[in-house]
């Protein structure tokens, strides 16, 4: 089933980054925004992070250059699949691996974003299509494109992170059917 964060008991849809922040999934997941470690709800009970802000938190980590944030959800085991056609193109096992990944492509920016433009959650993948508008180190022009980067989850954590070109690769991958032309 294909879902979003919705308001309750409301049929779950693909949300645009606009409307993330004033709705709930009806999967019964909180925001994150009460203390406690990642994925775990507080004390009591209470808020939970779920998978769609675990991402949200993730690009913000990656635009803001903090490495040791981007690993917050990262489960330890942890696979990165980067396609030919990107500058590290390659497979990454573990957090450390990942995180260098991530490291060295975010190292090539003088400044920029990678911006969520869409989440789309599929079962325990969550698709997020991007937008990279950055100026590389040594560049005065600004460069950028849209793609997609998916992501698979087990208990909370992001087990899978992969990018891809093309967003209907992304979809395909997720599971979920493409849009009518």
């Amino acid at each position: 089933m294909l879902r979003s964060r919705t308001l309750p008991a409301t049929p779950c849809t693909p949300h645009s980054v606009s409307s993330r922040r004033s709705a709930w999934c009806s999967s019964g997941r909180y925001p994150a925004d009460a203390a406690g470690p990642p994925n775990q709800p507080p004390a009591g009970g209470g808020p939970m992070t779920t998978e769609v802000e675990a991402l949200e938190q993730f690009f913000a980590a990656i635009n803001r250059n903090d490495m040791q944030a981007i690993t917050r959800h990262f489960d330890p085991q942890i696979v990165r699949v980067e396609p030919e056609g990107f500058p590290t193109v390659g497979t990454y096992r573990g957090i450390a691996a990942v995180q260098e990944n991530v490291r060295t492509g975010r190292g090539t920016w003088a400044e920029g974003t990678c911006e969520p433009e869409k989440f789309l959650v599929h079962g325990d993948k969550v698709v997020v299509y991007l937008h990279a508008w950055v100026r590389l180190k040594n560049a005065t022009e600004w460069t950028g494109g849209r793609f997609a980067d998916g992501f698979m989850f087990r208990g909370g954590r992001i087990v899978e992170y992969r990018t891809f070109a093309e967003r209907a690769e992304a979809l395909q991958w997720a599971g979920i059917a493409l849009p009518a032309p």
